[in-house]
């Protein structure tokens, strides 16, 4: 079904919605990394109150970051006991001011899922899941996930591919402004039409892809 869809927007819906319809994911979150690869920021999410989109998290910090930054999965299956660290981790990016967005997250998961997704050596983001009961992942839990990770990013890497000659990408996306001496940085993420301006995100999807294209031709 991932593979069907015409657009990366598309592929996450359906991504999302299956493991919840199939699985009974209900609360997910997949993020990607920047151009520096030292960040992951939420492209997606479901079943959280905010979606969170722009939300970022320092490759190796906490569950999503560690699976990032070792591209294997990670199942926690009580987070009683890793409470105190994982407030510890949050407050810890209040301070440093990473998270201006809050990562979109459940106040009493007691279970985690993460899986990389990566194709071809290239890691294109995590797929993370949690609900808020523990022991509630097993080991075909895990494999099933791997394989929607799997197709996912090998879905997501061909749109990117595919995408016209001539559109800006992330690492091409500093311009500065015709008419004045001010620098505007724009971001750029293909998977889903992102933009964000100067480190602000603004919008994303088709009105994403037309933001672009105005501005590529401005």
């Amino acid at each position: 079904a991932i593979a069907e869809q015409s657009d990366a927007e598309a592929m996450l819906d359906c991504a999302l919605e299956g493991m919840a319809a199939r699985f009974g994911f209900a609360n997910a979150v997949v993020l990607v990394p920047d151009d520096e690869g030292g960040k992951l920021s939420t492209i997606a999410s479901r079943g959280y109150p905010a979606f969170g989109i722009g939300s970022e998290i320092p490759l190796g910090m906490g569950t999503i970051g560690v699976v990032a930054a070792l591209r294997r999965s990670l199942r926690i299956c009580d987070m009683r006991r890793g409470e105190r660290y994982a407030l510890a981790v949050q407050a810890e990016a209040m301070r440093n001011g990473l998270e201006e967005i809050p990562l979109p997250s459940l106040p009493q998961a007691r279970s985690q899922l993460a899986v990389p997704l990566s194709s071809r050596g290239r890691l294109v983001g995590v797929l993370f899941v949690e609900p808020e009961r523990a022991f509630a992942f097993s080991h075909a839990d895990e494999e099933a996930l791997s394989l929607v990770a799997s197709q996912l990013a090998t879905s997501l890497l061909l749109t990117e591919r595919d995408r016209p000659e001539g559109r800006a990408s992330p690492s091409a996306g500093h311009r500065p402004a015709a008419t004045t001496e001010r620098r505007i940085a724009i971001r750029y993420f293909p998977f889903d039409g992102s933009i964000f301006v100067d480190g602000g995100y603004v919008i994303r999807g088709l009105p994403g892809r037309l933001l672009l294209h105005f501005l590529s031709c401005y």
